[in-house]
């Protein structure tokens, strides 16, 4: 028995591979080679000037109409956490805290004085952070702070500058005289996801589009939608230190939102020829394998410390193989390659060339959610600079940073985008492009994976 489902498993891997491999054949497009980003001359940020659509989905057949009426009149019971007088408030209570009433059983038959007593709980710490949430609001600042943070210094133009309603287009011309290009990101809604099931986790997650527009002909030069990165978690976590990991899964995926649409439309750069697809010799060498299969493409930064390699898992596989590297520190110190290699663009002064090598240092929790990271980097090594949580499993990636043609560019962040089974695009996740039989998994699950040793850097009981 144990045999042939080990076979069957075997077979699934397979399968799985090979889609993945019919649809990964070209992966490498063209405007990314391009450095002429200032083309888009003087650039403006806009957000959308209408509330997005909130939608709560019970995932299980028959329980959508009774999940979100119970869940209402639980949280209606509470007291006046539901404001008639207030219907955008109502929407975002309803939509942040139905999941929450509706897992823990609100819905689903569980003791109801437990769920009114973990809703009243919840009440008091959600109001005052979800009362004032304006999702536009925050992206617009979100993409105000990441623009600084990278050296573009975006100029905003007002939020009623922006789309009134989702299929809005507007060619912006009146900006014309101070602005050539503006770059518009749309909230359009906020998904909670769940079954509706005592103890199944809540997932939450934004969906956004982005337009770039010319001021001066109204022209789209590109257009593409925005997800994040689903954020799961238990409702007993969600609601965990006052129920701040609900306030942190909004922040961390307007954050993702922001940054997609600056580094997908000015910042990432990929080099003109990547004649280093294989490792080096020398490489291969130090490695220890010479046939190990290369897992970073030359538009991205190759892992030295911890290093990035494949181990095949019959049991608890990761995407790709990756090896989970065991970690003898709470502290490690990271090393990647150095920007730029022999295929790179030159560092220098003049047109075309590279200025202020820089690295940001990044590194993920398991939900996707960054728990540690550093920008500017001068150096291609990393000492962390706080304990990492003992006996955790991360991910980590790294890029590099610079000046061409007199504007901030980046590579792509660090990842085994050459995996089993074929090559992905980090793109894919930017543009919600990905082929159609591609596993749907978020960017951050080919990032190199590390898992921290015990307290007193001890090995970790059940490994």
């Amino acid at each position: 028995m144990r045999y042939s489902s080990l076979r069957k498993y075997s077979w699934l891997i397979v399968i799985l591979f090979l889609l993945q491999s019919a649809c990964t054949k070209v992966v490498r497009p063209d405007h990314y080679a391009q450095p002429d980003k200032y083309r888009l001359g003087r650039i403006g940020i806009v957000v959308g000037n209408f509330d997005p659509t909130y939608d709560f989905t019970a995932l299980t057949d028959g329980k959508v109409e009774g999940s979100v009426k119970g869940a209402l009149d639980a949280m209606a019971g509470c007291g006046e956490m539901i404001r008639s007088d207030d219907s955008g408030v109502a929407v975002i209570l309803a939509i942040i805290a139905l999941p929450i009433a509706a897992t823990i059983g609100a819905i689903t038959g569980a003791n109801s004085a437990e769920s009114s007593e973990i809703i009243s709980t919840a009440q008091s710490n959600l109001q005052s952070q979800i009362a004032n949430l304006t999702l536009q609001e925050h992206l617009r600042n979100a993409l105000i702070q990441y623009s600084n943070n990278v050296g573009l210094k975006l100029s905003p133009l007002s939020q009623e500058a922006g789309p009134a309603k989702p299929d809005d287009m507007p060619a912006y011309h009146e900006f014309s005289d101070e602005f050539d290009t503006v770059l518009e990101v749309v909230t359009l809604e906020f998904v909670a996801r769940t079954s509706g099931a005592r103890g199944v986790p809540t997932s939450i997650q934004l969906k956004a589009k982005v337009r770039v527009v010319n001021t001066h002909d109204g022209s789209i030069s590109d257009t593409f939608p925005v997800v994040s990165t689903g954020i799961t978690r238990s409702v007993e976590r969600w609601l965990a230190d006052n129920a701040k990991p609900v306030q942190d899964g909004i922040a961390a995926a307007i954050r993702e939102v922001a940054e997609t649409a600056i580094d997908e439309v000015l910042l990432i750069y990929h080099p003109t020829q990547l004649v280093s697809d294989q490792p080096s010799q020398e490489t291969a060498e130090e490695d220890g394998n010479k046939s190990q299969r290369h897992l970073v493409p030359g538009y991205a930064l190759r892992p030295i410390e911890p290093p990035l390699r494949n181990k095949f898992y019959w049991n608890n596989p990761t995407w790709g193989h990756l090896e989970r590297f065991q970690l003898v520190s709470l502290e490690p110190t990271f090393e990647w390659e150095p920007f730029p290699r022999g295929f790179d663009i030159v560092v220098g002064h003049a047109p075309g060339q590279a200025m202020q090598i820089l690295y940001d240092f990044r590194i993920y929790d398991w939900s996707g959610i960054v728990v540690y990271g550093r920008t500017g980097l001068e150096v291609p090594r990393h000492k962390l600079e706080t304990r990492l949580q003992p006996c955790m499993s991360y991910r980590w990636t790294v890029r590099s940073r610079f000046h061409l043609n007199g504007l901030p560019r980046a590579t792509e962040w660090t990842g085994a985008f050459n995996t089993i089974g074929g090559e992905v695009a980090p793109w894919w996740w930017r543009r919600g492009s990905k082929p159609a039989l591609v596993m749907s998994l978020p960017n951050i699950a080919y990032y190199p994976i590390i898992e921290t040793p015990g307290d007193d850097e001890q090995t970790c009981s059940g490994r």
